[in-house]
């Protein structure tokens, strides 16, 4: 594969503020201000419903577009991944920690544990196939990418061309993404103890995967533009990587400051929005000057975008950014929510016009 550094290894911070359509600033949800949150998905038609993952084993529900949120499902050691049916929201899926996949299939409401064939998988990752809701992936943490073929009931490894010569070294999946136009494209970024981190893809609905990239350390986000298939963004570390022809080859430039956590995709203007690590919480001092960042031109150049996305310093005055772990978009791309660690979730709503 060929990677090709950017011109300028370090971006700038271009001066230019967000349109004057985005300056609306951040706010917090009135009664989730503790809570950290791993995960977030938005009901593709009724964006009103919004379901979150915390890290003390719940599913939490907001009917009211993230202002409000109420319910807390206990389900294992905490939620780390969320995916929703498109074509019948009220089934969801959560992926957790240590305790397998549960499924709601009325909207949350009430949860059942589905039978895998290992027990105390943790699953970083889950998609559903757009156009056949009864296929769902997985990405675990020991046993790399599942799939099920008929909503959950039974489960099958799928990791040819993923662990090279085979062998059952533990084979970590931490990020998947779907090509919604071409489901049966997915992109998988795993960590293979002992050898490094690698992007992989899939055009056969994960049959049979080949190599895009690799790593020695650290893990990958990956993102697929819901606007264009040939279009892949990627995270890692303090990178990020873009491609236009499917991943074959891809230009890689440093964000501005820190390191990246999670990847987001706005689905109507295709800019990429990633959030980024508290550094002064975990290294002191330091810190990067904003949660998220969001790019205009594809990634050449970031601008902060977190106005109102701050929290009270630990012992100290003034503010920081936390660290924000979750980005999800509204379908229509109106709201963007972050999930944090340790603060809850905020929401930008964007201006019309």
């Amino acid at each position: 594969m060929r990677i090709e550094l950017a011109l300028a290894s370090v971006l700038v911070l271009t001066a230019a503020a967000s349109s004057t359509s985005d300056s609306k600033p951040w706010t917090r949800s009135a009664n989730l201000r503790t809570a950290t949150v791993h995960a977030i998905v938005v009901d593709p038609a009724r964006p009103s419903n919004v379901y979150a993952g915390t890290s003390i084993g719940g599913v939490i529900r907001s009917t009211d577009g993230g202002r409000h949120w109420r319910g807390r499902y206990t389900l294992g050691r905490g939620v780390r991944s969320l995916a929703i049916y498109p074509t019948s929201p009220s089934t969801v899926y959560a992926g957790t920690w240590g305790d397998g996949i549960y499924k709601s299939t009325n909207g949350g409401v009430s949860w059942g544990v589905l039978d895998l064939p290992y027990n105390d998988l943790g699953v970083h990752a889950l998609v559903v196939d757009p156009r056949e809701p009864r296929i769902v992936y997985a990405g675990t943490d020991h046993v790399g990418v599942l799939k099920t073929n008929d909503g959950g009931v039974t489960w099958t490894e799928m990791n040819g061309g993923i662990r090279p010569g085979g062998g059952r070294r533990r084979l970590e999946v931490g990020s998947l993404a779907i090509d919604p136009r071409s489901p049966k494209t997915i992109y998988a970024a795993t960590t293979l103890w002992g050898d490094g981190s690698r992007l992989f893809k899939t055009t056969d609905g994960a049959a049979s995967w080949h190599e895009l990239h690799r790593e020695q350390r650290g893990r990958w986000e990956v993102a697929v533009d819901p606007r264009s298939s040939a279009t892949v963004y990627g995270l890692f570390r303090d990178q990020f990587s873009k491609s236009t022809d499917g991943g074959a080859s891809w230009t890689t430039s440093k964000l501005p400051r820190g390191i990246a956590l999670t990847l987001a995709v706005h689905p109507r203007t295709s800019h990429p929005y990633v959030g980024m690590l508290d550094w002064e919480a975990y290294f002191g001092g330091g810190r990067p000057s904003s949660a998220v960042y969001r790019s205009v031109d594809r990634g050449r150049s970031w601008q902060p975008f977190a106005r109102g996305l701050e929290v009270p310093r630990r012992g100290k005055p003034g503010t920081r950014p936390p660290s924000v772990g979750a980005l999800a978009f509204s379908p229509e791309g109106d709201v963007l929510f972050a999930g944090t660690d340790s603060a809850g979730i905020f929401q930008h709503r964007f201006k019309r016009g």
